[in-house]
């Protein structure tokens, strides 16, 4: 997880969020993650970071968003797409997983792997 903002000062929740998930510290966050959504649940990486809840076992509930930041605009679409197919790998439902992996859009960086 990438998240970089310019400038000097106190980290965002954001950038915390992003040094809790590269440690793998999911739980944590999550919850900053959270925060940032619930404020704010057009914001798109705030959206697409609920990867964390799939990676905390909260796969229904980390699915629910990413479908949403699916459904929509946002540049993370077929992130979202993949990211969902993933969550059905993790949980033993190759057909579910499947159906997913075909809305990754072959101009993606994901579609070689979906």
């Amino acid at each position: 997880m990438s998240v970089i903002e310019r400038g000097e000062g106190t980290p965002t929740n954001l950038e915390k969020a992003a040094a809790y998930y590269n440690k793998k510290d999911y739980a944590e966050a999550e919850k900053l993650l959270a925060k940032e959504y619930a404020a704010n649940p057009k914001n798109s990486i705030a959206a697409y970071y609920s990867i964390t809840l799939i990676q905390d076992k909260q796969e229904a509930k980390g699915r629910v968003i990413l479908q949403q930041l699916y459904q929509g605009e946002s540049v993370f679409k077929y992130d979202a797409a993949y990211q969902i197919a993933l969550s059905f790998v993790k949980q033993k439902q190759p057909e579910n997983a499947k159906k997913w992996l075909k809305n990754v859009s072959p101009v993606t960086s994901n579609y070689s792997k979906a």
